[in-house]
């Protein structure tokens, strides 16, 4: 029997007329390397994910051999990290699949290492790269000892090095006796399997060895193009100077910038950083993972301020992010490329005729496109029509982070013509990418690698214009490392065990509100200062927060002399009309104050003395003697992992929204109150889908690994 077996199988997605697949057939044996290709759209994910048992098909039938276990790896990686710790993260499959804790413990150590994080055991997943982000989505995988590899584009967001690694991870894996499904869009990956599916409008069109696909030209060329191999030229050697780019139109002036907010030189990612972008040309950006590709486009579109030296520019650029199709606002395409230009006061016609524009120009027809819904769109589909989307607002500069990932060769090669086309037009357009053959295209390429890079440049540009909504923005991208980050500070608090930690705050805690008389009370308040002593908070950061609780229990304090009832025997200190201070309502306040109090700052130091790892451990010590009882207590310490990881996961989309809405005009510095609520209600929308749409993906992430 073959180790999968797909019967004509259909599938299509609710609410959509579009069929996804429809009547494919074929056999995969054990120890095969297959690469599945196919247009954006055409139905690789959908198929990898049937295989995988993350859908279900419409039609047909879908047969594994016995006790094969599937493990699909996504395309992209945050969508697939279930915990906010490294090895919690790899070890999470293992454990639902009831692993020993010995053989827990080895297969992610071993998983780690045949990526190369074992170094990173105890990191925090969010302050990986990207690069090393995918690389822990495949541990993950890996760690449960898959018989069979699903790979879902597993490359197209990662830069050439990490890409090389994980390439040679597949090929050792395929050599020691693995199975592997590679879905992929490039043709130097399709060349290293043994076998290609070739998939078209849904249909299975291909299905041979590798070497009769290569020898079909037409099935290459409808995939790749006509010219589907690129000249291997060095990027790095570039130099195409043309006549009309020796005016300067963005500037980066010895900047330097870290996330970290810090005087520390070791952390920041660029220090006295200079360079200058030639106006009307088409300039490359590369470097690999982590380099600060995406922070200089961020800094050059004012959606992050230098810490020292200054970006110019000769008009306000505009920002097509990395992850832009994730933070689409419109239900209709057509509605969302015109939010931009609706905001710049245009309209009628006008407004038509700059949508239309901006869609041709993206690759996704205006007349085929304008009246379909965001959500039913292909990946592929909602990246173009967030290119169209940055287009439409017309811009002088328009900066491209990671144009043209996760698209498949034709539409790459269209977003490379369409960047092309802007600057002829006039425009100065700037891009990352991963792609020597991309690099190639543009006037100039520059390696963002030595973040000292220096370059004489011209400093008569006026500075970039700051933009509104930076403070909310400030806050969701912190919100995430807020969330987890525990104190560095040694204490002793610090030092207890993670369940001691537990027990401190907790009886402190609980103390602070059964307490019945104002001695005890006061005495508990006290303690708690002590705790905050022992754990080294900073006593002006809770000073800040106890003012900003203080009007609360005044006001509590005046409407209970106000409105709670007069006991006749109770003995009157103060009255003023229908206000009437009695020795009980000042017992009642006074105990409230130290309640309050009492619990804040106990819970304020809870948070701040304990990190993830520690709440999760201390969580199951403390809740382990439930086990007795049959209690599973291992899902109640999951659930609390998965909370430390969903929370930032929404402040990040939230960032995402926030950020596409100032790029796009939809947020701005307003005053009053109704006007900023106004401001943010566009907001609210997207953001609640994305909720929805980030909990669907994690559950998918879930299955995926076997939790039930």
């Amino acid at each position: 029997m073959s180790m999968v077996a797909v019967n004509n199988i259909s599938f299509s997605y609710p609410d959509s007329k579009i069929v996804a697949l429809e009547n494919v057939s074929f056999k995969i044996e054990q120890g095969e390397y297959v690469a599945i290709l196919g247009m954006n759209g055409s139905g690789k994910s959908t198929l990898g994910r049937i295989i995988s048992g993350l859908l279900f098909p419409t039609k047909g039938s879908l047969c594994l051999q016995q006790n094969v276990r599937c493990g699909m790896v996504f395309q992209w990686p945050d969508n697939q990290i279930v915990a906010g710790i490294v090895k919690n993260d790899t070890s999470f499959g293992p454990k639902n699949l009831n692993f020993t804790p010995v053989q827990v413990e080895q297969s992610t150590k071993e998983a780690l290492d045949s990526v190369g994080l074992l170094n990173q055991f105890e990191s925090k997943t969010h302050q990986l790269s990207q690069g090393q982000k995918q690389k822990l989505a495949l541990a993950g995988i890996k760690a449960m000892n898959p018989d069979l590899f699903v790979l879902d584009e597993v490359t197209s967001m990662i830069d050439a090095q990490s890409r090389t690694y994980i390439l040679d991870l597949f090929e050792q894996w395929y050599r020691q006796g693995a199975t592997l499904l590679h879905i992929t869009h490039d043709i130097e990956e399709a060349a290293k399997a043994t076998r290609i599916l070739a998939i078209e409008d849904g249909k299975l069109v291909f299905d041979g060895s590798t070497k009769e696909f290569f020898e079909k030209k037409s099935f290459v060329s409808s995939l790749f193009g006509k010219d589907y191999s690129f000249p291997k030229e060095d990027y790095s050697k570039k130099t195409q100077t043309v006549e009309k780019c020796k005016e300067a139109a963005l500037v980066f002036d010895k900047i330097t910038f870290g996330y970290d907010n810090t005087n520390k030189t070791k952390d920041k990612i660029f220090k006295d950083f200079s360079l200058e972008i030639k106006k009307g040309c088409l300039t490359a950006l590369m470097g690999s993972s982590g380099s600060g590709k995406s922070t200089l486009l961020e800094l050059a579109a004012g959606l992050l301020e230098a810490q020292s030296g200054c970006v110019k520019c000769s008009s306000v650029p505009v920002l097509a992010l990395q992850a832009c199709e994730r933070a689409l606002f419109e239900e209709f395409a057509a509605d969302d490329v015109a939010f931009g230009p609706k905001n710049e006061g245009l309209s009628g016609i006008q407004l038509l005729k700059r949508v239309r524009f901006a869609m041709e120009a993206a690759d996704i027809p205006f007349d085929t496109f304008a009246e379909r819904r965001t959500f039913s769109l292909s990946g592929g589909q909602k990246r173009k029509l967030s290119l169209a989307s940055i287009i439409a607002l017309d811009a002088e500069i328009l900066l491209f982070d990671e144009p043209t990932a996760g698209l498949d060769a034709k539409s790459r090669r269209s977003v490379m013509q369409t960047l092309k086309s802007l600057t002829e037009s006039g425009k100065t357009v700037v891009f990352t990418t991963h792609r020597q053959e991309e690099a190639l295209e543009a006037h100039y390429s520059v390696c963002i690698e030595d973040t000292q890079l220096q370059m004489e440049c011209n400093t008569s540009l006026p500075p970039v214009q700051k933009r509104g909504g930076l403070q909310l923005l400030d806050f969701l991208r912190n919100c995430g490392t807020n969330f987890s980050v525990g104190s560095v500070k040694k204490s002793a608090i610090q030092a207890l065990p993670a369940l001691w930690k537990y027990i401190v705050f907790l009886f402190l805690f609980v103390a602070s509100f059964v307490t019945k008389t104002i001695p005890l009370a006061a005495t508990f308040f006290v303690a708690s200062f002590a705790y905050a002593v022992l754990a080294r908070y900073p006593v002006v950061k809770m000073i800040k927060s106890l003012l900003k609780i203080l009007p609360w229990v005044l006001l509590f304090f005046v409407l209970q002399m106000f409105f709670l009832p007069t006991d006749f025997q109770d003995k009157v200190l103060f009255s003023v009309g229908v206000f009437v201070l009695t020795v009980s309502k000042l017992h009642s306040t006074l105990m409230m104050f130290f309640h309050l109090l009492t619990a804040f700052i106990t819970l304020a130091v809870f948070v701040y003395s304990i990190n993830e790892q520690q709440v999760l451990e201390g969580l199951e010590n403390l809740l382990k003697p439930l086990t007795w009882f049959k209690i599973p207590v291992r899902h109640v310490t999951m659930v609390a992992g998965i909370v430390y990881r969903f929370v930032p996961l929404l402040a990040e989309e939230a960032a995402l929204i926030i950020k596409v809405q100032i790029i796009r005009g939809g947020l701005g510095d307003t005053k009053g109150f109704v006007k900023k609520i106004k401001k943010l209600l566009p907001l609210i929308v997207p953001l609640f889908i994305r909720t929805l749409k980030r909990a669907d993906v994690l559950a998918e992430a879930l299955t995926a690994r076997f939790y039930s």
